[in-house]
């Protein structure tokens, strides 16, 4: 994600229509470039980039799926626990990038 997502991409429109809505809206991309502010612009409430858990490109291209559990993982653990509300903010996933933590 970029500044040119904010433009008319598909996601952030999707983000927007959410919003009206009031549910909050989560984007997993390969690297986000996109600051807080950038993203609550976009209606974005979190993002999280494959790129937080795997600084190499061609790894984390062929590990995807394992990195895809991992964000799904940290995504549940910040917004589906009970009790627990979420508000429109970028969000870090608080893991190792390396996956030893």
């Amino acid at each position: 994600m970029d500044a040119q997502t904010l433009h008319g991409k598909a996601p952030f429109g999707v983000a927007r229509a959410a919003r009206r809505h009031g549910v909050p809206t989560v984007a997993v991309a390969g690297r986000s470039l996109l600051t807080d502010a950038e993203l609550g612009a976009g209606f974005v409430s979190a993002a999280y980039a494959l790129s937080d858990l795997e600084l190499d490109v061609g790894r984390s291209m062929a590990e995807a799926g394992p990195l895809l559990e991992r964000v799904g993982a940290a995504i549940a653990e910040d917004w589906l626990h009970e009790g627990r509300t979420r508000t429109a903010e970028h969000t870090d996933m608080d893991v190792d990038i390396q996956g030893e933590g």
